[in-house]
């Protein structure tokens, strides 16, 4: 069986530039009771599915508030939880679990930081059909883009592809993020045509994500 969710729609739920594992790190903070969102939909899909595999989960208030583009609980990463003991873990490894972003799929126009820094995970387009020959191996699954669901029942459904895997290679994301949190082999690849300067901060902010 081959599986690959890279043709799945959008999600219809996302506050601002917020990933669910960065979610995940906030509900995991005993302090965090109340999260005030842009679109709280998003932040309850995320936060079913951390119920899901986090045993102990303690409840949160989900509150709407009207401002563009930003979610109100922000992790600290200076600051690890160490939360991942609680995740009820699988001894079922078969799967080879992936995800890629490519340059195409940036935004051109935006030459800030985040956009800088989102090319550094990225891979030239040209290298899709290499990609794609992964998909004759009945193992292998391509979970898509790591903000691509439209439920709840969608995140889990993938994530427990992530922890029921022998390894996930692709770029750095959620997805990247929650395999080292169920102690999954993790392998990230990175765009070496970021220009210098950058090169060293993204590279340490982003082993911190995985």
């Amino acid at each position: 069986m081959n599986i690959r969710f890279d043709k799945e729609s959008k999600t219809t739920a996302h506050d601002g530039r917020c990933g669910w594992f960065q979610l995940f790190q906030v509900f995991a903070n005993p302090d965090v009771l109340v999260i005030e969102a842009t679109n709280p939909d998003y932040i309850k899909i995320c936060y079913d599915a951390f119920k899901h595999f986090v045993a102990d989960t303690h409840d949160i208030d989900i509150r709407q508030i009207d401002y563009n583009n930003t979610t109100a609980a922000v992790y600290d990463y200076s600051k690890p939880l160490h939360w991942e003991h609680k995740i009820t873990k699988t001894n079922k490894k078969r799967w080879i679990t992936s995800s890629w972003m490519y340059e195409d799929d940036l935004d051109s126009t935006d030459g800030g930081e985040r956009t800088v820094r989102l090319k550094h995970r990225s891979l030239d387009p040209h290298l899709a059909p290499l990609i794609e020959t992964m998909h004759n191996n009945p193992d292998y699954v391509d979970l898509g883009k790591s903000r691509r669901f439209h439920c709840s029942y969608s995140l889990i459904h993938k994530m427990q592809f992530v922890l029921d895997s022998k390894f996930y290679f692709g770029s750095t994301c959620s997805w990247s993020s929650w395999a080292k949190a169920c102690g999954i082999k993790t392998y990230v690849f990175y765009n070496p045509a970021l220009p210098s300067k950058y090169r060293k901060d993204f590279v340490e902010f982003d082993l911190q994500l995985i």
